[in-house]
C-alpha cells in the first residue's frame, strides 16, 4: 500500500523547518506510554488519498485549536518507501511479535525502536473503531516518521482559519483548511 500526500502543520508562530528532512532522530520508545518520545515527525494525509480528510486539522478543529499554526508543510512519500501500516485490528493482531512491547494496562504498546532498526522508514495508523481503543491516544490518521528521508517536500501553504459560535455547544468552534493553491516551495525555504 502506497501513501499519498502528507500533511504536516508547525505549532502557531514556528515556520516550517526544511532541515527535518535531513536531521537524522534516534527513535526511542517511552518506558511508559503507547507513543515514542517526542522529536519525530508526524504527518496525516490529505484530502485525495485513500485515507480521506486531513484528519489532523479536523481532530484539531474541535479539540485543540490552538495546536494549528499559520503554514502547513505538503509531502510526496518516496515510492521506496517502506512504511508499516496497521489499519485494523486485523493488521495490529498479525503485527510481528518483535513489534509489540508488554503493557500491563491492556493496550497495543509498539516497539517503534525495533520498527526503526528494521528498516521502516514509518508507521502508518488509521486507529478508527475498535482499533481506537487498543492503540489509545492515537486519536487520528497519521504517519510517524523514523526517516524523513522518505518523504520530499512539495511545498508550504498557507492554513486558512475561520471561527464559529455554535450556540447549541455554546462555545466557539475553529475550522480549517489547506490553500493547495499556494505558492510552490522555492529551492531553499526561509529558516
Amino acid at each position: 500500500m502506497r501513501l499519498g500526500q502528507q500533511v504536516f502543520i508547525p505549532q502557531p508562530g514556528k515556520e516550517f523547518d526544511e532541515s527535518l528532512l535531513r536531521k537524522h532522530v534516534r527513535v526511542k520508545n517511552r518506558e511508559r506510554g503507547l507513543k515514542p518520545v517526542p522529536g519525530l515527525l508526524w504527518t496525516s494525509s490529505i484530502d485525495n488519498t485513500p485515507f480521506g480528510s486531513e484528519s489532523w486539522m479536523d481532530w484539531c478543529s474541535h479539540e485543540m485549536s490552538s495546536w494549528v499554526g499559520d503554514q502547513a508543510a505538503i509531502f510526496d512519500v518516496k515510492p521506496s518507501a517502506k512504511i508499516l501500516h496497521i489499519l485494523n485490528e486485523r493488521d495490529l493482531e498479525g503485527l510481528d511479535p518483535k513489534y509489540r512491547l508488554p503493557n500491563e494496562w491492556g493496550d497495543a504498546r509498539l516497539d517503534y525502536e525495533a520498527m526503526a532498526r528494521d528498516g521502516y522508514d514509518g508507521l502508518h495508523i488509521d486507529p478508527s473503531g475498535a482499533l481506537y481503543t487498543l492503540l489509545y491516544t492515537w486519536d487520528v490518521e497519521s504517519t510517524v516518521w523514523f526517516n524523513t528521508r522518505a518523504l520530499t517536500l512539495d511545498r508550504v501553504v498557507d492554513v486558512d482559519r475561520q471561527c464559529t459560535f455554535d450556540p447549541d455547544l455554546e462555545m466557539e468552534l475553529s475550522t480549517f483548511s489547506l490553500k493547495l493553491a499556494a505558492r510552490r516551495v522555492a529551492k531553499r525555504w526561509r529558516a
